[in-house]
């Protein structure tokens, strides 16, 4: 009997795996080595504290500037090391538990295919209408990221893209532009995400969602650049097809095996489908609103989501049992993110134990106090970029260095609003560039885009990226953002 032949891979996948092959250490293993040097540090750097007072603004307790003084040292025990893990998990908690109901809900959602079945509602009767395409379909994936409602989920939409590149004869960076490029857009100048902003204000002691009004205008406008980079490479390639990044490589185009075929007159949005998403983006306007005027709290959207999820759930012809098995499935597909939030809190925990935090903060915020205030938030923003690399779970760098930024923003004069936003956009952009991100690997390989190539697109787009948001930042600290 003749051997099964076996199926050849399509030699851009073998390049696009090539090219995003890049492994760190897992994440666990970097928290758990930064703890083992917090705890060094705690044996070699002086014990130091500051004495608070009350801030007449915010009415919050600050650092006193004036009043840093060394104390006697007490360096971290092994006994101590070990009780920071479960230590930092408990002080997380609340807000472990809460992501964790949030997105588990949300997975219920997302498997009634309601959202999915809506985006490819939009496409298939905008298809044919390139100058219409691109924006709308841009600025709603944008809106999501930034909302926090698709991120890491982006990668299934990823096909979607092929669809709209195959159809208007681009390449397949495009396909990821229209899709990866435009959900990060808006997840890294997010307004509401609970993974970044909410663990991050929450850290801070901010009302939740405060300053919405400003990241808005700033997510706008990163998204609105996006589109429009986005867009000149479209006509750019469209006229001239040795312009694209992928011209000459393996990569290029899409051949008969692989050219996603779509039925776009197929396509329909039931009224299942319209109640999902009414019921989804209702809850999140609903949440917006409350956190801004009433104060409401990550448990409040927690509340909405569990309601989302059961109704919907029905809607979507999902029986109990599976409600249940698909909310369990999605909280187990969150568990690695937020049990570094509790983990990485323990970091904090060690070096204030050692009380090393407050010797930290007044040795960085020296240099710092002689630079203007833009300059010292910047450098702040330009910090956490670089960090992303190392640790590039949202709420895990979050639970890092908040508890740092939060006292050195009080000692060298800025908000807390604005450390907020320095660690934000430094976590969130620099998602696209480092091939440590799951999500960004993950979707080139579905794309079928060599890392390298990829890089050439994004990098001038990144920059500018970073360009807006060190104008921003600079500009909140002007008008005293808060």
């Amino acid at each position: 009997m003749e051997a099964t032949k076996k199926i050849k891979e399509p030699e851009h996948l073998i390049q696009a795996k090539k090219a995003t092959k890049f492994k760190l250490p897992d994440t666990y293993l970097i928290i758990v080595g930064i703890m083992i040097f917090a705890a060094i540090l705690t044996y070699i750097i002086p014990a130091g504290v500051y004495h608070m007072k009350m801030d007449p603004v915010t009415g919050k307790k600050v650092l006193d500037a004036s009043t840093f003084h060394y104390v006697k040292q007490t360096p971290t025990t092994l006994i101590q090391f070990l009780l920071a893990f479960s230590h930092g998990l408990k002080k997380q908690g609340t807000m472990i538990l809460n992501v964790i109901l949030i997105c588990g809900c949300f997975h219920v959602v997302n498997e009634t295919k309601g959202l999915s079945n809506f985006f490819a509602y939009v496409i298939a009767r905008l298809h044919s209408k390139v100058l219409l395409i691109i924006p709308i379909i841009m600025a709603l994936f944008g809106f999501l990221g930034s909302t926090g409602a698709l991120v890491n989920s982006t990668i299934a939409f990823i096909p979607l893209g092929l669809v709209i590149a195959s159809q208007m004869k681009m390449d397949r960076v495009f396909a990821m532009a229209v899709i990866y490029l435009s959900t990060f857009a808006g997840f890294g100048s997010s307004f509401m995400s609970v993974n970044s902003v909410q663990v991050a204000q929450q850290i801070a002691e901010l009302p939740l969602l405060s300053g919405s009004g400003f990241r808005m205008v700033v997510s706008a406008i990163i998204v609105g650049v996006s589109i429009i980079y986005s867009l000149i490479y479209c006509f750019m390639v469209r006229k001239d097809p040795t312009k694209s990044v992928l011209w000459g490589t393996t990569a290029w185009g899409f051949d008969d095996l692989d050219a996603p075929q779509v039925d776009f007159e197929k396509i329909k949005l039931d009224w299942r489908d319209a109640v999902i998403c009414l019921l989804t983006f209702g809850s999140f306007g609903l949440f917006v609103w409350g956190a801004i005027t009433q104060h409401w709290g990550q448990d409040m959207m927690a509340a909405f989501m569990v309601f989302v999820a059961v109704v919907g759930g029905w809607v979507g012809h999902m029986n109990c049992t599976q409600i249940a098995r698909t909310f369990v499935e999605g909280a187990r597909k969150v568990l690695y993110g937020v049990l570094l939030i509790g983990f990485a809190s323990g970091i904090s925990l060690i070096m204030a134990d050692g009380r090393i935090i407050h010797t930290i903060i007044h040795a960085v915020s020296i240099p710092l106090s002689h630079m203007s205030g833009p300059w010292a938030a910047v450098c702040m923003f330009w910090f956490n970029l670089l960090f992303n690399f190392f640790v590039c779970s949202a709420s895990g760098q979050a639970a890092i260095v908040m508890p740092i930024m939060t006292p050195m923003a009080d000692i060298v004069g800025l908000t807390r609003q604005v450390a907020v936003l320095a660690y934000q956009y430094g976590d969130g952009l620099s998602n696209t560039i480092f091939p440590v991100s799951s999500s960004l690997v993950a979707s080139l390989a579905i794309a079928g885009v060599p890392f390298d190539r990829w890089l050439k697109f994004q990098i001038p787009l990144f920059l500018i990226w970073v360009a807006i948001a060190s104008v921003a930042i600079s500009i909140a600290v002007l008008i005293g953002y808060h």
